[in-house]
């Protein structure tokens, strides 16, 4: 019993040794408070208003542009992207908004917002073309159009969407075949031939037009086909000339041109050439420009 109120009695003074200290520090913190606590939550609401917020990353168009060895339309195994190809983006105006440069492996990426917007190849060289659009997967295929080398118009709302072109050796080559090929027909009995343009280039046509001149012994007397217009000269030695503006593009052929003739020779064999080109033909003449027609007369 009598050392009970001994230990309460030394506990005291301890709580009374560090009191002081405590009453010290509880004093300074609630002056320190009072006197700066306002100013300090100002300063942090300032600071945290003044702070801007992370920005959201602009949209970007990207694509590829690859070489498309094999005409098909399709990226595949092999084929390799091409660098310092340029892309362009422009408004519906016409107004170029921006450009990018494709990096070594082909690829591009253009920083655009809203819209609409169309892209297309910028300054491309001459020796190439852009291949046929659209033919399927669009993840592997390319999305820029014959007609201007164009992409349909898009917006970046809320994102820009994914375009892949597929670049090829330019080539512009029109055929043209005779059927049938040979005939063999009397002195004034008529017949008639067809003709048929087919592209076997990598460049769509604007227009085509075909003729053929005068051959003694052999009469042109009329020519017509879907989407030609045709015309047979007399006073030129019965010269044919037909003519299609319609677009013809790669690996299609027009209508056939159905021409009509009559030998006028007793007997022989005549031969008449008809020839074709294009109002986007290369300087080069291929032998299949020209379809040639043998006439047994007799």
């Amino acid at each position: 019993m009598s050392r009970e109120p001994t230990r309460r009695a030394r506990a005291r003074p301890t709580l009374v040794r560090y009191g002081w200290f405590v009453s010290i520090l509880e004093g300074k913190l609630r002056k320190t408070i009072r006197g700066t606590g306002i100013a300090a939550l100002a300063l942090l609401s300032t600071t945290a208003l003044a702070l801007p917020a992370s920005a959201a990353p602009e949209p970007s168009v990207t694509g590829v542009v690859w070489a498309d060895n094999d005409f098909d339309g399709v990226r595949e195994p092999g084929e390799a992207g091409i660098a310092d190809i340029t892309i362009a983006a422009y408004r519906a105006d016409n107004t170029e908004v921006a450009s990018a440069v494709t990096n070594k492996a082909g690829h591009y990426a253009l920083k655009l917002s809203g819209g609409p917007h169309k892209l297309r190849p910028k300054a491309l060289p001459y020796s190439r073309t852009v291949t046929r659009p659209d033919v399927g997967d669009d993840a592997r295929d390319s999305d820029f159009g014959w007609r201007g080398w164009e992409t349909p118009t898009f917006s970046c709302a809320p994102d820009c969407p994914k375009f892949d072109l597929g670049l090829l050796e330019r080539k512009q080559d029109i055929a043209l075949a005779v059927a049938p090929a040979e005939v063999s027909a009397g002195k004034g009995q008529s017949f008639s031939v067809e003709l048929t343009a087919s592209n076997l280039g990598t460049v769509p046509n604007g227009g085509d037009w075909i003729e053929a001149g005068f051959k003694e012994g052999l009469q042109i007397t009329a020519a017509e086909g879907d989407g030609w217009a045709c015309r047979v000269d007399p006073s030129a030695g019965q010269y044919l000339f037909c003519r299609s503006e319609n677009d013809h593009d790669p690996g299609t052929t027009r209508p056939v041109v159905r021409v009509h003739l009559t030998p006028t020779a007793d007997r022989g064999d005549i031969t008449m050439d008809f020839h074709v080109a294009g109002f986007r033909r290369s300087e080069n003449v291929f032998a299949n420009n020209t379809a040639t027609l043998r006439v047994r007369v007799g």
